[in-house]
């Protein structure tokens, strides 16, 4: 975000970051539902760059894994093509639209979340997935800030090609299940209601505003 202001020749410094929030409480109370081992969601355009994942899910073929894509959106047909072309479909399942309720319990049941997404003003499926105990993997992209959420996070790993993410992939069967990362309560709502309270209230004062 600061980058992004910075380049159309304001002060960066001048940002203040509120992330968005999420429900914690509902992640708590959250019973695992169905779905794959490892777990990918977002609109299925060509800004998912879904490929990424495939590329190296097809060199991770010795595993026993299976995959979830939650989300729908014009390039699903390709994406799905992708996967017969690379003798995976078998082990993918395009889940299509799912409720928040509803992908929280695939998170809730996932051990790896994978972000690949070019594009990403903020990874709040990828946030929620974090906080449900899930792995994450982030391929880094310039314009998305995915990448932000896992950078200090000792159950996340950033990578910046298939072949990256293949070994992270490895890496993290290496991790424990988690049910509930308590790491991420910070994002809670009420967090979050706060923090956007106190930048409204700043604003109000350099403002002069009453």
């Amino acid at each position: 975000m600061k980058t992004s202001v910075r380049e159309c020749g304001a002060d960066g410094n001048g940002v203040r970051v509120v992330p968005t929030g999420i429900d914690v409480d509902q992640i708590r109370r959250a019973v695992p539902g169905d779905g794959g081992d490892i777990v990918f969601s977002r609109r299925l355009d060509e800004d998912a760059n879904l490929e990424s994942l495939f590329l190296a899910l097809a060199e991770f073929r010795e595993y026993d894994w299976n995959c979830t894509v939650m989300g729908d959106g014009p390039s699903r047909r390709n994406y799905e093509r992708q996967a017969r072309d690379l003798r995976i479909a078998d082990r993918v399942d395009f889940a299509g639209e799912q409720s928040v309720e509803e992908r929280i319990q695939t998170f809730k049941n996932a051990h790896v979340y994978v972000h690949t997404a070019e594009r990403t003003s903020f990874a709040l499926d990828l946030l929620r997935a974090l906080a449900c105990g899930c792995v994450g993997i982030v391929e880094y992209h310039a314009q998305s800030s995915a990448h932000e959420l896992v950078e200090t996070y000792d159950r996340g790993f950033r990578a910046t090609n298939d072949e990256e993410i293949t070994e992270c992939l490895i890496a993290a069967g290496d991790l424990e299940r988690k049910a509930v990362d308590e790491t991420f309560v910070d994002y809670d709502h009420e967090q979050f209601l706060e923090s956007y309270l106190d930048v409204y209230r700043d604003a109000q004062g350099d403002g002069g505003l009453v």
